[in-house]
């Protein structure tokens, strides 16, 4: 999951990440803005732009492999690698959202499921924003319950689709 040959399926990966956390922002009456700046400062971009009610957030999207020597060191404690993670756009990210009186979210997941804590709050912030608007269930499911399930889904089917194209690749090398 951490090999520089599988970049390309990384990518969709955290691309469809990026579209089912808009995808039921969007069902909840939440507006959202893919890929925005961030600022005038420089072309860094988040992953997406939520409006609520009250005020708007950022979030990034990040997946991360606990045993890859990145991170092997943090993941000795649960949730280490996620919490690392975080930290690192919090650092890159934060300020500069803070500043124009956004919120800030990096959703980071863990190649074996684990979400961030700070995934968590965006997802309870979609959730209270979905409450507001009326919404509580999505297809007859709880909005927190659909958008964790959808997450892990979309995550399950990236590492799957990775491994099979590592296959590949290898198989390909050996001829």
């Amino acid at each position: 999951m951490a090999c520089r040959l599988l970049a390309a399926s990384g990518t969709t990966r955290h691309g469809r990440l990026v579209q089912v956390i808009a995808r039921v922002a969007r069902l909840c009456g939440v507006v959202v803005q893919i890929e925005p700046r961030i600022d005038s400062d420089d072309k860094s971009r988040a992953d997406g732009h939520l409006y609520f009610h009250a005020q708007t957030a950022m979030f990034d999207v990040s997946v991360i492999d606990p045993g890859a020597k990145t991170y092997i060191k943090a993941a000795q404690r649960p949730l280490g690698a996620a919490s690392s993670r975080e930290s690192v756009k919090i650092d890159h990210y934060s300020s500069r959202c803070r500043e124009q009186g956004q919120l800030f979210f990096p959703a980071v997941l863990e190649t074996f499921g684990a979400l961030g804590v700070r995934c968590r709050d965006l997802i309870s912030k979609i959730e209270e924003e979905g409450l507001l608007n009326g919404v509580k269930n999505i297809n007859g499911i709880k909005v927190m319950t659909y958008l964790l399930r959808a997450l892990s889904f979309t995550l399950q089917h990236g590492n799957a689709m990775m491994a099979l194209d590592g296959s590949k690749k290898s198989r390909s090398r050996l001829t």
